[in-house]
């Protein structure tokens, strides 16, 4: 017969296991990412946005003006892709420039 010792003893270990992984997840989980490259010739279809619309997308200018894969929360990469999709394209203008957006994706632990 299993001690009533034993029982918690694993239900300890369990839960500091469960607990590890957590917060690996927290730590290691998925991350999402924005890449804003600047293109040499207007592309076939693009969408206009305005600096008033790029208010809504903060990570998004952030991305275009430094040229560099930006982390964005999954619920403001939806919102850009939304975004995109509604126009039926991957590629805005934005000052006078023409950018294609690409999102980046990693699973984590």
């Amino acid at each position: 017969m299993v001690k009533k010792n034993e029982i918690i003893i694993v239900l300890i270990v369990i839960a500091i296991i469960v607990a590890f992984i957590i917060v690996l997840n927290i730590i290691w989980g998925p991350k999402y990412g924005c890449y804003a490259e600047k293109l040499d010739e207007e592309p076939d279809s693009y969408v206009n946005i305005t600096e008033y619309q790029m208010q809504q997308f903060p990570h998004l200018k952030e991305a275009i003006l430094t040229n560099i894969t930006i982390d964005i929360s999954y619920e403001e990469l939806n919102k850009i892709r939304d975004f995109l999709d509604n126009n039926d394209t991957q590629c805005i203008k934005y000052q006078n420039d023409f950018y294609k957006i690409r999102f980046l994706y990693s699973e984590g632990v």
